[in-house]
């Protein structure tokens, strides 16, 4: 069940991104970049949100709550985002 929704979590994103391909003549540079390095690292991204969505982090599961919030900080932290 979980491989299904992030296949299809993955299949809307894509379609997104067509969607805003298709439309790229109307942006600037800067947004034309961004979809570029979006595109680029969708599959990190996807192995990101897998591994967090993995996590057992339910309201009352104190110590899965801070391993999401730790997997985010490591992140935030690569770019050095405080």
């Amino acid at each position: 069940m979980k491989i299904r929704s992030l296949l299809g979590a993955a299949a809307i994103g894509g379609l997104m991104l067509t969607g805003a391909l298709g439309a790229q003549d109307s942006l600037s540079d800067a947004e034309k970049a961004i979809i570029a390095d979006v595109s680029a690292n969708f599959g990190d991204q996807l192995n990101f949100l897998e591994k967090v969505v993995n996590i057992n982090s339910g309201t009352r599961h104190l110590k899965g709550v801070r391993k999401v919030g730790d997997a985010f900080m490591e992140e935030f932290a690569q770019l050095d985002f405080d």
